[in-house]
């Protein structure tokens, strides 16, 4: 049996089928699809999203547990009220210790897809200039998650080397670190669709004389002393 891997077509991430499957699921927006093989090369596949059935019912179904559930809240929210009143607000280290199980509940699945968004918004950053050109690969160092009133900010730090082109005589490495934006971590891992809100906010990092710019730092000292230190007076931030 040969495993086939392509790309979900509604999401993004990778799926894994084999050669004689006629559907599959992705596992992390939950959408199946209909495999499609072309009869004059059956290696050319085609992923087709499934008909979804027409149950009438479901929307009277959601209806009900939606009221039900809204209910059960407000008695739940109105009895405990009291209680709340006397109980402790979770201290900044019990919030470490959330947003570092967090951090761990994010899986290597999720990291590569975020790995691949943080590798795009990086190779855009000298996408048509010569001057000063990437090389070597794009590594992750670092993983810092900032936490405030329900929103994470997730915040890869990748390590990048640049040089000269074409002689190479100057080399540089730098330190890029992503946002994602409120970000949704769940038990088993992150919503992958909220990804799309990557993007470098940094001071700009001069590339030798040329007045060619990037954001990015020098070092990880001054990365975490100019950027990360700053949202610790907003945010509970932890590190992997």
């Amino acid at each position: 049996m040969k495993l086939i891997e392509k790309k979900c077509p509604n999401c993004g991430a990778s799926l894994e089928f084999d050669d004689q499957a006629k559907s599959c699921k992705c596992s992390y927006c939950h959408r199946s699809f209909e495999i499609e093989r072309n009869q004059d090369n059956l290696e050319e596949i085609e992923l087709i999203f499934s008909k979804t059935p027409k149950f009438f019912l479901i929307p009277f179904i959601l209806i009900f547990v939606s009221v039900i559930t809204i209910f059960v809240f407000v008695f739940i929210g109105i009895s405990s009220y009291d209680t709340f009143q006397d109980e402790e607000i979770l201290d900044i280290f019990d919030m470490e210790d959330v947003l570092l199980s967090d951090l761990s509940s994010i899986q290597n699945s999720d990291f590569r897809f975020i790995d691949s968004q943080g590798t795009s918004i990086i190779t855009n950053l000298t996408f048509g200039y010569h001057e000063y050109q990437r090389e070597g690969r794009i590594e992750r160092v670092k993983t810092f998650l900032a936490y405030q009133e329900d929103e994470n900010i997730l915040i890869p730090v990748y390590q990048v080397n640049y040089a000269s082109w074409p002689e190479k005589t100057e080399k540089y490495t730098v330190y890029i670190p992503i946002l994602f934006e409120d970000v949704m971590i769940s038990d088993k891992n992150i919503n992958i669709h909220e990804l799309s809100s990557g993007k470098t906010t940094t001071n700009q990092y001069y590339l030798g004389n040329s007045g060619f710019s990037i954001p990015a730092y020098d070092s990880l000292e001054s990365l975490e002393q100019d950027f990360i230190l700053p949202l610790e007076e907003e945010y509970i931030v932890t590190q992997k």
